[in-house]
């Protein structure tokens, strides 16, 4: 992968974070208009770093040839996906095929429950991928050991 594009992507995901990080510190949600949450994020980080004028013209002028950097590589990922998504369904075909009737009953049941699961804790949006990214990091976290004593 180019080193600009790896560059620019690691960019784009810490300033991500850090406007999840700005919205935490205002104890609000993040907005829902991304265009929004952007400004925030850019408006928060030129007063942090005390930009002059010409930086944040200069730094907008970064983002706006980022974003067109970032558009194709998105819609590749976006193709990507669906066909990943339909490797899945196709896969998931076969699997089903080879069960019994009894099985195939059993195994709707488990679907069901696992529907009802994730819908419960929001996650049933967008094939079951969480809405948030506190719930991400929630369903990712390790409990740690216990201290010894």
């Amino acid at each position: 992968m180019n080193k600009a594009v790896l560059s620019l992507m690691c960019a784009t995901a810490i300033l991500f974070n850090a406007g999840i990080a700005a919205a935490k510190d205002h104890k609000t949600m993040p907005p829902k208009d991304v265009k929004e949450m952007q400004v925030r994020m850019s408006e928060k980080l030129s007063k942090e770093l005390n930009l002059t004028d010409e930086q944040k013209a200069q730094a907008k002028k970064i983002r706006e040839e980022g974003k067109e950097k970032i558009k194709p590589l998105m819609k590749e990922m976006k193709e990507l996906r669906e066909k990943i998504d339909e490797a899945r369904k196709e896969n998931m075909k076969e699997f089903e095929n080879i069960l019994t009737a009894e099985q195939k009953a059993q195994f709707e049941k488990i679907k069901a429950e696992k529907k009802m699961h994730r819908k419960e804790k929001g996650m049933h949006k967008k094939g079951g991928r969480h809405n948030d990214a506190r719930e991400k990091a929630e369903h990712n976290r390790v409990e740690a050991p216990a201290p010894k004593k």
